[in-house]
């Protein structure tokens, strides 16, 4: 059986093409190959003016699914010039997931995968501009294996994701490098094998030492429930390694070396709800140094659920973030996206979706030439009357606005200030921001925890945000304090930190 290799039709819904004073473009457009299916986009490159896609999801061919992945060319009105479909006939859709794809030099891309049939084994492609396969490359491993990112470096290709023997079951965080021809030049695996390890990131510094970015698990067929990222030679032998957890079902730690090469940046997820009703498990965005230590931590606690996909510097080390979010009461998944500055405050953040009624992701985002931001996902548009999850292309300015002006207060600007505790904006309207300055100085004390009690004028404890460990003297920690159900008046804020007070806040809620 052979898969269906034209393009069949190509749907635009939410056709929005937009041209700011500035001259920036943004748009929303949905794309399918075949109906029935679902398609994600999971990985979105920019090169010469165009932006390509890895892409995934399920075909229905006959009765039965079965996994595609695709790469996509667009113009830079989100138009399709090109799509080639790889075929995996005895592919179940769900394990068919790509990885990411990345421009090389010589009008080249590259992308990591996972490929099932009698075996489940990693793959990678060598691909042209113009979306064909120039060849592929099978990485059987110890058995079963996946790879989830690559990099590329002085001609060696990197992928980088997890191998496990079929019969001892234990999975090692596996690093493969290969040259431009699909030779093997080495491999190495990570963990000790008595517990699952899994590598999601792959990263250089300009010496051409490694830092690899995962999860462990603790318990056997559980989640992984503590990040991790090891720090290798040239020849991908390990160093160093850094474990991230708490007492709750952690996420991985998906590490990036900064443009400083100095510093790292990482997005991981706790399990831990800072504010009654809170979320239970909250991503972080964070800047480490070299050694793994906080420089500033993002907590983006909210009380609705949210999921990182993805972090990205920007070459003016600010920070642009997508993923998956919860906004309203009708539950239902939005495609979220979000701008730090260098410092980790919070510039901005926005959601869309193509209906209110059916969930929508961002998966993947790249800055584009113009400053503003090119996002690959997945949405919901009908066709021929019917709802299907299509792949979704969205070109948002620079201040992640779809139509340009969203924001009447486009960007937060942090006040300037030397106080160890702040809250601002203030007066709070909705949300305002907590910032702790923990001083170089300080004594951190083990299983202390930081936490920020709201009194009303006659003394009450009306909120309180816990359930934020201080982990290294020096750095800074931030997370969001919400209107919630406080009236409006004026409330104290007290810090707290094993007892001891560490400053009062007077705040003012709208």
């Amino acid at each position: 059986m052979t898969f269906m290799y034209k393009y069949l039709l190509i749907f635009l819904s939410n056709l929005l093409v937009q041209f700011a004073c500035s001259g920036q473009i943004t748009f929303s457009k949905l794309y399918y190959n075949c109906f029935p299916c679902t398609t994600w986009g999971r990985s979105v490159e920019q090169a010469d003016g165009y932006s390509y896609v890895f892409a995934g999801g399920g075909n229905l061919i006959g009765e039965e699914q079965y996994g595609s992945q695709s790469m996509m060319k667009f113009d830079s009105l989100g138009n399709l010039i090109t799509m080639k479909n790889f075929s995996h006939e005895f592919t179940d859709w769900y394990v068919c997931n790509p990885g990411s794809l990345k421009n090389i030099p010589h009008g080249r891309f590259i992308a990591g995968s996972t490929y099932e049939d009698s075996l489940n084994y990693g793959i990678l492609y060598y691909l042209s501009s113009d979306c064909d396969t120039l060849w592929t490359k099978k990485i059987i491993g110890d058995g079963y294996t996946a790879f989830w990112n690559t990099a590329y470096k002085n001609d060696t290709i990197y992928l980088v994701g997890a191998t496990r023997d079929t019969i001892l079951y234990y999975s090692y965080m596996y690093l493969v490098a290969v040259d431009t021809l699909g030779n093997t030049i080495w491999e190495r695996k990570y963990g000790t094998g008595e517990i699952d390890e899994l590598g999601l990131t792959v990263d250089q510094f300009e010496n051409g030492n490694f830092v690899v970015g995962g999860g462990l698990e603790n318990v056997a067929g559980g989640l992984y429930t503590d990040g991790k990222f090891y720090k290798a030679d040239k020849t991908g032998e390990a160093y160093f390694s850094k474990k991230y957890s708490t007492t709750g079902d952690d996420g991985p730690a998906k590490v990036k070396v900064g443009h400083g090469n100095d510093y790292l940046i990482m997005a991981n997820q706790i399990d831990t709800t800072i504010n009654e009703g809170d979320y239970q498990y909250v991503w972080i965005i964070s800047r480490l140094d070299t050694a793994g230590n906080y420089i500033w931590r993002r907590f983006f606690n909210r009380p609705e659920f949210l999921e990182i996909w993805q972090h990205r510097e920007n070459m003016d080390g600010s920070i642009i973030v997508c993923g998956t979010a919860v906004v309203d009461s009708l539950g239902e998944f939005h495609g979220y996206i979000a701008k730090l500055d260098a410092d980790g405050n919070l510039l901005w953040e926005r959601d869309y979706t193509t209906d209110a009624e059916y969930d929508a992701y961002f998966f993947d985002v790249q800055q584009t030439w113009d400053k503003g931001y090119i996002v690959s996902g997945s949405a919901v548009g009908d066709i021929d009357g019917e709802p299907n999850q299509q792949m979704w292309l969205v070109k948002l300015d620079s201040m992640g606005c779809l139509v340009p002006g969203c924001d009447e207060v486009p960007i937060i600007n942090p006040p300037k200030r030397d106080a160890l505790f702040s809250i601002y904006p203030n007066p709070v309207t909705n949300t305002s921001t907590v910032e702790i300055h923990i001083p170089s100085t300080f004594n951190v004390i083990h299983g202390a925890e930081l936490e920020l009690n709201i009194y009303d004028v006659n003394g009450r404890l009306v909120d309180r945000y816990a359930n934020i460990t201080v982990n290294n003297p020096g750095e800074t920690i931030r997370f969001s304090m919400y209107k919630n159900n406080l009236s409006k008046g004026i409330y104290q804020a007290n810090l707290l930190y094993a007892g001891n007070n560490l400053g009062v806040v007077k705040i003012v809620v709208q």
